[in-house]
């Protein structure tokens, strides 16, 4: 296994284990992390946090994996081989919260990893770089998401410059959502999780939606079409009643 999993109340931590290769995302890795995202949500996790085990967060694609690859295989996976691109779409459609919590390096697809989550908590000591273009390749997912989260001009500096990125620039620029220190990346991912996790469900889902696709008006009407009314008929009451809302039986019953 490359993968260690634990469970914190209604936040599940996912360690990328596999230190002999820098967490390098082999199909095995992506194919256990996409069954923990199955599984997670049959044992009623709310969120999830992706971090790793030892010092480097993850250094992107298996380079030895791919070289045994012909390029469609990898556009196009064969079944039972996924690719970083299928684990990516799997993270990014997770109605739930998902968070990375990155200690040490994120290199290439260790990046993209980051792309795919909805927030990123970094460590004093963490860097990010994307060096494909180095390498004859083009950071694909990085291409698709980056410009929105830092801007064109900046995305094309990270990605043609391939320069790394530390804690305190990626904060400024964006990739990261929060900067802590190295020790507490886990802990402050984990809480943070859980405060997200007392709202309701399927609001939670609209709000992942809405951003990332920045729906026209005819798209928010959509949107709130979709809510569910006990949902937020429990939080009004809640507000009117002066009491903490309670959404458990929302999230219970998805």
């Amino acid at each position: 296994m490359s993968i260690r999993f634990e469970q914190h109340g209604h936040v599940g931590l996912v360690l990328l284990d596999d230190e002999a290769r820098r967490n390098a995302l082999s199909s095995a890795l992506v194919t256990e992390l996409l069954t923990i995202l199955q599984t997670s949500r049959r044992d009623h996790v709310r969120a999830l946090v992706i971090g790793s085990a030892g010092p480097v967060f993850c250094a992107g694609a298996d380079i030895t994996e791919m070289l045994g690859q012909d390029w469609e295989s990898w556009i196009n996976p064969r079944p039972g081989q996924p690719t970083p691109l299928d684990l990516f779409e799997a993270l990014e459609g997770d109605p739930r919260p998902i968070i990375a919590a990155v200690r040490g390096a994120a290199l290439g697809g260790g990046v993209e990893l980051t792309l795919a989550c909805d927030l990123v908590v970094a460590g004093d000591k963490a860097s990010f770089a994307l060096p494909e273009l180095a390498h004859g390749a083009i950071p694909n997912t990085a291409l698709a998401r980056l410009p929105a989260i830092v801007g064109m001009r900046t995305a094309r500096d990270l990605i043609l410059t391939r320069r790394r990125v530390a804690a305190p620039e990626a904060l400024s620029l964006g990739l990261a959502s929060r900067l802590v220190e190295d020790e507490n990346v886990h802990a402050a991912a984990i809480a943070l999780a859980a405060s997200i996790v007392t709202a309701p469900p399927t609001a939670i889902a609209a709000v992942k939606h809405a951003v990332a696709k920045m729906p026209d008006w005819a798209g928010i009407r959509h949107l709130l079409r979709a809510m569910d009314p006990d949902e937020y008929n429990e939080g009004f009451a809640a507000f009117v009643e002066r009491r903490r809302a309670n959404f458990d039986a929302h999230w219970d019953r998805r």
